[in-house]
C-alpha cells in the first residue's frame, strides 16, 4: 500500500487503471477521500486490479466508474471518465440496460447478457467481437447494497449460437482446437432446454432435454414448427413475434412462460432468445435456451407466505417494528409504531427518536439501549416509557422490546424490535390501584367518626382501635398490587362485619347516630367484598392457563339457568334456547360469561312483565367475516345473541357498559361493582372473539358475542 498527497491509501499496482487512483483527488469527487470509503468497496477494487479479466464497478446510487485496464482497453474505449457517475459517459452499459442496472443493485438480481456483439480494440485495430457481460450486486458490511460489478469475458462467434446443424460450431472448433463432440456433449448433457429456428419459424436443432419435454423424436421434432409440436396457438404466436423481433433488430429477447412437460406436468420457464450472424452480420438464425425455474418459483412463494404469516401475526398482536441501522445511524418506523406516536414517517436519527419520550423516562431508557448494544453484551433491550401523541396531545405508555445483532468482530451493525400500546393496560392498573386507596380512605374516615360519636363505646375503644389498625394495614397492603385482588384480602372485610354484630349484642343501647354509623360500616364492608370477589374472579379470567376443549354451550346455558332457577322463577321469567353450536372453549369461563348475563338480566328486569331471555345462535357470513379485519376469515364464527326484556339502556352507553367499575345507576337503584360485562368482554377476547350490545331505554337489551367454532 502506498499514500498519496490526498492522503489516499491505494496499491502500488494497478497499471494505467491504477495511476488516475493514485492521483485523482478524490475529495473534489462524490465518493470523498478513500479513507472513508466502506470495506466492501475496498475489496471490490483490490479484486478488481488483480484480474485479467475486464471489470467495471459501478458504485452507488450514482453508479460513480471504477474499472481495470484490461476493461479500459478491451472494451470501453473512449468516452468513459474514472471516478465520474456513469450518465455522464457513453457507456453501453448505462444507457441500454438502467432497468436491469436498477434491479442488480436494489434487489440483488444477477443479470447476464451472453454473446453480445460489440466493436472492441485488439492490438490497437478495431474488431467485432462476442462477450458476455456479467452484473452482480456488491453488498455492504451491514447488508445493504453497496454498488454493482461488471465482469466481462470474450466468447467466440460460433459459441453465441447453439446451431441446427453442427456445421455452425466447426469453425470455431477449429479455431480454438476445441473438438466438435465437447460443444455437442456440453449441448446434449445440459438439463436447460436447447434450441434454434430458422427465419420460417422451424425448429432446425432441438437438445436431448427439449425432446424429451416434448416426447418426441428428432426425426418427428425438426423441421416442424411450434403448433406441430404441440406449442398452444397463444404460446406459437408469442415466440413467432419474438423471433421476428430478434431478426429484424438483433437484439435479445428474454421472458418467462408457463406451459405443460410431458412427464412433470405443468412448469414454469425462463427463456431467452439471441441472434445468430452470418459472415455479414446478417442475422441467419434464432438460438434460444429455456431454463427451468419451477422449483425456485416455488420456493420463493413459501419464503413470501412465511413473511405474510409473519406480518399477520404482528398485526392482530398490534405491534409495531423498529429498526436501527448502527452503519447509518438512522432509526426506521413501521406505519403503526409511527401512529402510536402521532407522527409521519420516519426515518430520522436515535436522538431524535429518543427526544419523543418524555424527560422523566428518557435517561433510563438511554441506558437500558446502551447496556443492550454494548460489546459482549446478550442484545437484549427491554423497556416501558412514556410519550405524549404528537396528533392527541395524551400521554401514552410504551413497551419496547429488541435484539441487538453484531459482526463477526463484535461490532453492533444493527438493533431490531417490535413496541406495543400498553396505556390501556397500564389505566386498568392504576384504576385497581385508586379504587382500594379510595375504599381506604372511606373506611377510615368512617372509623374515626365511630370512636367520636358516642362515649358510649369507650369500653371498647381499645379493642375496635386495635381492629381498626389491622384493617388499615390490611388495606394499605392491599393499595400496593397491581393487578390481582387476593383471595386473603376478603377475611379481615368479614370480621367488620362480625364486629357490627358483636356490638349490636354488647352494647347495652345505642343512640340513633350511632345505630347509623355501624349500619354504615356493615355496608361498606359489604361492597368491599363484593368489590373483592368480583376482582378476584376477574382476575382469574386474566390470568387463566386452563387449555381450551369441544365444548357444548347448551350445556351450559342449561346449568346456568338452574343456578338462578329460584330467581327467575320469582320474577315468572322464562328462558327460551335456539340450538346452540359445539365451540372450542375453556368451560368455566363460558359458565362464568353467560352466568354474569343471566344475572344481569335478572338485575336490570322490571316489574312491568314477566322476565324473558332468548339466546339464539347463526353462522356469520363471509362478508362480515371479510368488513371485520380483526377476525380469521379462514375459520367459521358463530354469532350468539342474548336477548332480555328489562329496562334497556341508552345507545350512547353501548360501549362504555363494558369498562370496569362502569355503572350507569347510583348503587341504590340497582347492586353490583360494575365488574361483570367488563368480565364479560375479557372471556370473549379470550376465545377470540368480539362482543356488543343494542339497546333502547325501557326495551331490554342484546348482547351479541361473535366466537370461533375452533382455536387456531
Amino acid at each position: 500500500m502506498t499514500e498519496t498527497t490526498t492522503g489516499s491509501p491505494f496499491p502500488a499496482a494497478g497499471g494505467e487503471a491504477g495511476k488516475p487512483m493514485r492521483e485523482l483527488d478524490w475529495s473534489k469527487t462524490d465518493l470523498g477521500l478513500p479513507a472513508t470509503w466502506p470495506a466492501s468497496l475496498k475489496s471490490a477494487i483490490n479484486h478488481m486490479l488483480r484480474t485479467d479479466f475486464p471489470v467495471l464497478v459501478l458504485w452507488g446510487e450514482k453508479y460513480i466508474c471504477l474499472y481495470n485496464d484490461a476493461f479500459l482497453v478491451r472494451v470501453a474505449g473512449a468516452g468513459i471518465s474514472f471516478g465520474q457517475p456513469a450518465e455522464d459517459s457513453s457507456l453501453e452499459a448505462w444507457s441500454t440496460s438502467r432497468a436491469q442496472l436498477r434491479n442488480v443493485l436494489t434487489l440483488g438480481r444477477p443479470y447476464t447478457v451472453r454473446d453480445k456483439q460489440v466493436t472492441t480494440v485488439t492490438d490497437g485495430r478495431p474488431a467485432v467481437a462476442y462477450w458476455t457481460f456479467s452484473y452482480s450486486q456488491i453488498i455492504m458490511d451491514d447488508g445493504s447494497p453497496g454498488g454493482v460489478m461488471l465482469t466481462c469475458m470474450e466468447a467466440s462467434h460460433a459459441a453465441s449460437a447453439p446451431q441446427e446443424v453442427m456445421s455452425a460450431l466447426k469453425p470455431a472448433a477449429s479455431a480454438t482446437s476445441v473438438p466438435l463432440r465437447v460443444y455437442e456433449t456440453v449441448v446434449s448433457a445440459t438439463p436447460d432446454l436447447v434450441y434454434v429456428f430458422d427465419l420460417n419459424y422451424k425448429f432446425a436443432y432441438a437438445n436431448h432435454a427439449l425432446l424429451t419435454m416434448w416426447g418426441k423424436t428428432w426425426g418427428t421434432a425438426i423441421g416442424k414448427g411450434l403448433r406441430e409440436n404441440g406449442y398452444e396457438e397463444w404460446h406459437a404466436a408469442m415466440h413467432e413475434r419474438e423471433i421476428d423481433h430478434v431478426a429484424a433488430t438483433g437484439e435479445q429477447v428474454r421472458g418467462e412462460v408457463s406451459f405443460p412437460h410431458a412427464v412433470l406436468g405443468r412448469r414454469v420457464y425462463d427463456y431467452i432468445l439471441v441472434p445468430v450472424f452470418n459472415e455479414n452480420g446478417d442475422v441467419e438464425a434464432v438460438a434460444g435456451t429455456t431454463r427451468d425455474v419451477s422449483e425456485m418459483k416455488q420456493a420463493r412463494h413459501e419464503i413470501e407466505e412465511k413473511e405474510l404469516a409473519l406480518a399477520r401475526a404482528i398485526d392482530l398482536a398490534e405491534l409495531g417494528t423498529w429498526t436501527y441501522q448502527a452503519t447509518t445511524g438512522e432509526v426506521t418506523l413501521s406505519p403503526r409504531h409511527a401512529a402510536m406516536y402521532g407522527i409521519g414517517e420516519f426515518h430520522n436519527s436515535l436522538d431524535d427518536y429518543f427526544s419523543i419520550i418524555v424527560e422523566q423516562d428518557c435517561d433510563e431508557v438511554k441506558e437500558k439501549f446502551n447496556a443492550a448494544t454494548a460489546a459482549g453484551a446478550s442484545g437484549r433491550y427491554d423497556a416501558e416509557y412514556r410519550i405524549v401523541n404528537r396528533v392527541t396531545g395524551k400521554t401514552q405508555v410504551i413497551h419496547a422490546v429488541g435484539q441487538a445483532y453484531f459482526d463477526n468482530a463484535g461490532k453492533l451493525t444493527r438493533v431490531e424490535g417490535t413496541t406495543q400500546d400498553v396505556t390501556a393496560q397500564r389505566e386498568v392498573q392504576l384504576t385497581l390501584e385508586n379504587e382500594v386507596h379510595l375504599r381506604t380512605i372511606e373506611l377510615a374516615a368512617t372509623n374515626e367518626e365511630l370512636q367520636a360519636a358516642n362515649e358510649e363505646l369507650l369500653s371498647i375503644n381499645e379493642e375496635l382501635s386495635e381492629s381498626t389498625r389491622r384493617l388499615i394495614q390490611s388495606n394499605e397492603e392491599l393499595s400496593q398490587f397491581a393487578y390481582v385482588a387476593s383471595h386473603d384480602l376478603q377475611e379481615p372485610v368479614r370480621k367488620i362485619s362480625v364486629f357490627v354484630e358483636m356490638l349490636y349484642g354488647s352494647l347495652p343501647q345505642l343512640n340513633e347516630r350511632s345505630t347509623a354509623l355501624l349500619e354504615k360500616i356493615d355496608a361498606s364492608a359489604n361492597r368491599m367484598l363484593n368489590l373483592i370477589r368480583d376482582v378476584l374472579k376477574h382476575s382469574q379470567i386474566l390470568n387463566n392457563a386452563a387449555k381450551f376443549e369441544s365444548l357444548d354451550l347448551n350445556k351450559v346455558v342449561r346449568d346456568v339457568e338452574k343456578e338462578f332457577d329460584i330467581l327467575i322463577e320469582q320474577r315468572r321469567g322464562k328462558v327460551v334456547i335456539d340450538k346452540l353450536p359445539v365451540i372450542d372453549a375453556i368451560e368455566f369461563q363460558m359458565n362464568q360469561l353467560f352466568s354474569n348475563l343471566v344475572s344481569n338480566a335478572i338485575k336490570f328486569s322490571t316489574t312491568e312483565r314477566p322476565l324473558q331471555i332468548e339466546i339464539k345462535s347463526e353462522i356469520l357470513e363471509e362478508n362480515e367475516k371479510l368488513e371485520n379485519p380483526e377476525l380469521n376469515n379462514k375459520l367459521t364464527y358463530h354469532r350468539i345473541s342474548f336477548k332480555d326484556n328489562g329496562i334497556g339502556f341508552d345507545p350512547a352507553h353501548a360501549n362504555q357498559i363494558f369498562e370496569i367499575f362502569r355503572r350507569l345507576h347510583s348503587r341504590s337503584e340497582y347492586s353490583g361493582t360494575g365488574i361483570g360485562l367488563a368480565t364479560c368482554k375479557k372471556i370473549v377476547q379470550n376465545h377470540g372473539g368480539q362482543i356488543y350490545a343494542s339497546s333502547l331505554p325501557g326495551e331490554g337489551a342484546t348482547f351479541y358475542m361473535i366466537l370461533p367454532d375452533l382455536q387456531s
